[in-house]
């Protein structure tokens, strides 16, 4: 959280200017890079987190499914009444 505040204070230094329009602070290409960098990691650790879960739902399924052929298989050790 504190290296997003700090974009959007960078951002603001550059969107609204100062009154005195003659004072102006530099941005490095450098720094500009580190900025995209920060965004493009937000967006990349967002992908990972949805592919996990979508890992653990997938398992999840398997699981069932698995457990409901096993089920299936065996009928009578299920319900053991049944013979």
């Amino acid at each position: 959280m504190d290296a997003i505040d700090a974009v959007r204070i960078v951002g603001n230094i550059g969107a609204h200017m100062e009154k005195d329009v003659n004072l102006i602070v530099d941005i490095e290409p450098g720094e500009v890079q580190m900025l995209i960098d920060l965004i493009e990691m937000l967006f990349d650790e967002k992908h990972k987190r949805e592919m996990r879960l979508a890992e653990i739902k997938a398992l999840s399924a398997n699981k069932a499914n698995e457990l409901a052929a096993a089920k299936a298989a065996a009928p009578n050790a299920a319900n053991p009444e049944a013979t």
